[in-house]
């Protein structure tokens, strides 16, 4: 593209002058070939602001990205998509919609809306620590982002990552406080102090969900991984996992075949003190040119109101547990 613009500066500046010198009636009179270089420079700036209108930012995304993403994750995208172009989705009603659902639709929308003539594939990848890995792999340049966003607050970005404009306000985010459906002991605390002094459990690779844990100063028992931070309260050596509320009319989710269902106690809720950005790499040779055209997606979609409508659909924001007690 730029050696085209060159020539045509060079042609188009060349024949300009021979015009005006062949018609000196244009001016009344002839022009001198010293004014050549005066010539070429207003026409070279006048090149390149057409070629700055017809190259857009997201021309070096042209491209195809493959994204490893949990397992679990990725068969309730699927079946919430049910053959459905995520392109496509204002709607987010249906069964298997949760904030990682929505946020792997949403990663691909901001991408399109913002310019990225790019495809996206997510691939199942099944690991314990599944966002950890994926922190590694973009902070080193060998993904260029993920489409699970991230805390805001989490120590892991100081480096070698870039953070979008956010898709969720930390003072937004409100999380329900989840035992098994069978804890009845627990599902019917109503005492502050009481609900306070529960064990907490959060499996120890969630670094942000550590720090806003021991933040409150709760009773903290770490998990290896989010499922067996669910079985330690299957199994009562534990009781509360956070979880931002379910979109179901009782609340609950189910982890498995099996029926295992938890619900969240009561009337009760927490401030969850941290905000959502996605992450991309600085050391992807096109990670500056993707959070640009990401961003500039994310802000056309929060302008539209459709981050909001979605983070409501997900539970992310659930206007049903707007007069719930806060627990401090």
């Amino acid at each position: 593209m730029s050696y085209l613009l060159i020539c045509v500066w060079f042609c188009l500046s060349d024949l300009f002058m021979f015009g005006l010198n062949t018609h000196s009636g244009l001016w009344g009179k002839r022009m001198s070939w010293k004014m050549l270089p005066i010539v070429r420079s207003l026409f070279g700036v006048a090149i390149l602001c057409v070629g700055a209108l017809c190259e857009t930012p997201a021309q070096a995304l042209d491209k195809s990205y493959v994204f490893p993403v949990n397992e679990g994750n990725l068969v309730h995208y699927q079946r919430f998509l049910d053959g459905r172009d995520p392109l496509k989705i204002n709607d987010f009603s249906g069964p298997n919609l949760n904030r990682h659902v929505f946020e792997f639709i949403t990663f691909q929308r901001a991408l399109h809306d913002g310019g990225c003539d790019c495809k996206v594939e997510y691939v199942p990848f099944t690991a314990d620590t599944s966002h950890a890995r994926a922190i590694a792999e973009v902070k080193a340049g060998r993904e260029i982002s993920h489409p699970v966003a991230g805390f805001d607050s989490d120590p892991r970005y100081a480096e070698g990552i870039y953070l979008s404009v956010p898709i969720l306000n930390a003072d937004e985010f409100y999380v329900g406080l989840y035992t098994h459906s069978e804890r009845q002991d627990i599902l019917s605390l109503r005492d502050k102090e009481a609900i306070h002094n529960l064990r907490y459990t959060a499996s120890e690779s969630w670094v942000v969900d550590m720090q806003v844990l021991r933040s409150y100063r709760f009773h903290v028992v770490p998990a290896f991984s989010w499922q067996s931070a669910i079985d330690m309260i299957r199994f009562e050596r534990a009781d509360i996992i956070l979880q931002p509320v379910s979109p179901e009319p009782d609340f609950h989710f189910t982890i498995d075949d099996e029926g295992n269902r938890f619900l969240p106690i009561p009337g009760v809720k927490l401030n969850f003190p941290a905000g959502r950005r996605y992450f991309v790499s600085r050391n992807h040779p096109d990670g500056a040119e993707f959070l640009e055209v990401l961003n500039r997606g994310l802000q056309k979609l929060e302008s539209s109101g459709y981050l909001r409508k979605g983070q409501i659909a997900a539970g992310v924001i659930d206007p049903r547990i707007k007069d719930w007690e806060v627990v401090r």
